[in-house]
C-alpha cells in the first residue's frame, strides 16, 4: 500500500467563517485577501504537522470517510475549541485529525481586519483510500 500524505488527501468541501463573539460572515469581511492569506497559512501548517505525525495515515483509511469540524480562534491565535459536526464513523481517525488540529495550534493572531473575536471556521475534510 502506498503511502498518501494528508496534503495529497485533503478536500475542501465547505469552508465558512464567522465571528462566534462580534458576528461576522465571510461575506462581510472587508479584507477578503487577508483572510484568505490567513486561511492559507493555517492550511499549510495543518498539513505539514499531519504529514510529520502520521506518515502513514492513508492505513488509518479504509473507506472514503468525510469528517466535518468546528474550529474557534481567538484573536490571539489560539485554539479556544474543536468540535466534530460529523464524524468519518472511524474513531481513530477522527482522534487523529482532532491531534493534528490541537498540535497545530497556536495559530497567527487573527487579522484586526477581520474585526471579530472568535473566528468560527467550519471545515470537512474527505478521506479517500489509496486505489479509489
Amino acid at each position: 500500500m502506498q503511502a498518501v500524505s494528508l496534503s495529497a488527501l485533503t478536500v475542501v468541501l465547505l469552508l465558512s467563517v464567522v465571528g462566534c463573539v462580534s458576528y461576522q460572515t465571510v461575506d462581510q469581511v472587508a479584507n477578503q485577501d487577508e483572510l484568505s492569506r490567513y486561511l492559507q497559512h493555517m492550511w499549510k501548517k495543518i498539513e505539514i504537522i499531519a504529514d510529520a505525525r502520521y506518515p502513514d495515515m492513508q492505513q488509518l483509511v479504509h473507506q472514503q470517510s468525510r469528517i466535518e469540524v468546528d474550529m474557534y480562534i481567538n484573536q490571539q491565535g489560539k485554539l479556544i475549541r474543536l468540535d466534530v459536526v460529523q464524524s468519518s464513523g472511524d474513531a481513530r481517525l477522527d482522534a487523529a485529525l482532532l491531534n493534528v488540529l490541537n498540535y497545530a495550534a497556536p495559530h497567527p493572531p487573527l487579522p484586526p481586519e477581520l474585526q471579530v473575536d472568535v473566528l468560527k471556521i467550519n471545515k470537512s475534510w474527505m478521506f479517500v483510500p489509496s486505489g479509489y
